[in-house]
């Protein structure tokens, strides 16, 4: 089998291998747009001894999209500035046994390494939900938070936190969403978000026609929208569309391209976020009626 991508993925290599020759999967992005039951079923239908899980698979893609985010031609975010330490604190929940033998508790909060040593504040009983409004006193945080609101909240947008999920981790991932999405043509709209794993009804299309898709949440990330046809008669699959998403409206995708016939079209929404799953939908047979005055 031949050197690939997948080579850096870190999988067993009759996984690699049923990937290269039964779904033609052989680079990074390749893995990130096939739907994960469609792998598990390919490695089911090669008997396999052992099958993955969708969570090892989800990992695959996982390491795949992190290859991706991490390619030298893609344009990198500048780094951030280094966090500073601006304070540090010493929070103690404290105990002692009292002569009537009961116990009485308190919570004692000191600002660290500040000369002369300060007074220590403290409440008794555990409750500490004080402790944050006196350390915000002692820093005279309300005075600058005006000023650092918005730049906050600009970079929360620009640079949302993502970290990567494990198998312990209990939050859940993010799940890319279609919205509004259809296909028009010279006779009309037809919807095609429904069930997006299956679409049974054959669509028939005529030129001039494209899809106008729509993804949810696509403002939070870099996304990119990709849409895939398989000929009918023909094994390899090819990428009609690939390319970022810009902006909240849908995105056209013009089928001009696409000969007369029959076509399978899977789009995929997806991103180079290891935290953000990607969106499917899988149209059933679009036939596209040859052009007025074609044979």
């Amino acid at each position: 089998m031949a050197a690939n991508e997948l080579d850096a993925i870190k999988m067993a290599p009759s996984y690699r291998k049923v990937l290269v020759e039964q779904l033609h999967v052989t680079t990074w992005r390749d893995l990130v747009l096939t739907e994960r039951s469609m792998i598990i079923d390919a490695i089911k239908t090669a008997k396999v001894a052992r099958r993955p899980s969708l969570e090892q698979v989800a990992a695959w893609q996982d390491d795949a999209r992190r290859h991706l985010g991490e390619r030298p031609e893609q344009k990198a975010r500048p780094e951030p500035d280094p966090w500073d330490q601006k304070a540090s604190f010493i929070v103690c929940f404290q105990e002692r046994r009292r002569p009537d033998l009961g116990w009485e508790r308190r919570v004692e909060v000191t600002q660290a390494e500040v000369e002369p040593e300060p007074s220590p504040a403290s409440h008794l009983g555990w409750d500490c939900h004080w402790v944050c409004s006196w350390m915000r006193d002692v820093l005279a945080l309300d005075q600058e938070e005006s000023q650092t609101n918005e730049t906050t909240s600009a970079l929360a947008v620009a640079e949302p936190a993502v970290r990567r999920r494990t198998s312990r981790d209990a939050s859940p991932r993010m799940q890319l969403t279609f919205g509004t999405s259809e296909l028009v043509d010279r006779n009309g709209r037809r919807n095609l978000v429904g069930d997006p794993k299956s679409a049974e009804t054959p669509l028939r299309c005529s030129a001039p026609a494209h899809l106008g898709i729509e993804v949810q949440e696509a403002a939070s990330a870099d996304v990119h929208l990709t849409v895939r046809v398989r000929t009918s008669g023909q094994r390899d699959v090819w990428t009609l569309h690939d390319a970022p998403i810009v902006g909240r409206g849908a995105t056209q995708v013009d089928l001009a391209p696409l000969p007369a016939g029959d076509h399978h079209l899977t789009v995929v929404a997806w991103t180079t976020s290891e935290s953000i799953d990607s969106a499917w939908i899988k149209l059933g047979v679009l036939h596209v009626d040859p052009a007025p005055g074609g044979r």
